[in-house]
């Protein structure tokens, strides 16, 4: 999928615009982009990167919302894009992605984990009652499973290590 110019020269693979082909050929493309590892689709894909570091909290929130909905002919780019829009998420509205993790859960477990304990660690620093009632929330809705021999899973003391970091001045 290389445009070859009226010179012969390969060009590197356009960037697809979301708002006209949708997130799923969006990520789609993202994702052959990564499994062919030559050097114009890693420039291409860097072009991906920076239109998804460009989004404002808002705009990723709405894609978010629209990823989730989609079915991936190869889940691994839904799970890859998703991973992208919460790094952004957490480095732009880091309460705002603790918020969407909030209801997400199933069987006890999130279903979105990336970024999450950096993002509860910067709304410790900075809004310590709202991280503290954030991890209160999610552990009485069984974000963390805690049976059997150990009282506390490793999952749960990854979330506390990170709500204390931030809790201690630095």
């Amino acid at each position: 999928a290389l445009a070859r110019a009226e010179n012969g020269v390969t060009l590197e693979p356009a960037v697809i615009d979301p708002g006209k082909s949708g997130w799923k050929s969006f990520a789609m493309r993202m994702w052959s982009l990564t499994e062919n590892g030559d050097p114009a689709s890693m420039h291409a894909l860097n072009a991906y990167q920076e239109r998804i570091g460009g989004m404002s909290a808002d705009e990723l929130d709405a894609a978010m919302d629209a990823v989730e909905g989609i079915s991936f002919p190869d889940p691994e780019a839904g799970k890859r894009l998703m991973a992208m829009f919460c790094r952004q998420m957490c480095g732009k509205a880091p309460a705002r992605l603790l918020e969407r993790a909030r209801n997400r859960m199933e069987n006890g477990r999130f279903t979105m984990t990336w970024n999450l304990r950096e993002a509860l660690t910067k709304v410790a620093a900075t809004s310590p009652r709202d991280a503290v009632v954030w991890m209160d929330e999610v552990i009485a809705k069984g974000a963390f499973d805690h049976s059997g021999a150990n009282r506390y899973s490793p999952m749960w003391l990854d979330f506390e290590k990170a709500l204390v970091c931030g809790l201690i001045p630095g």
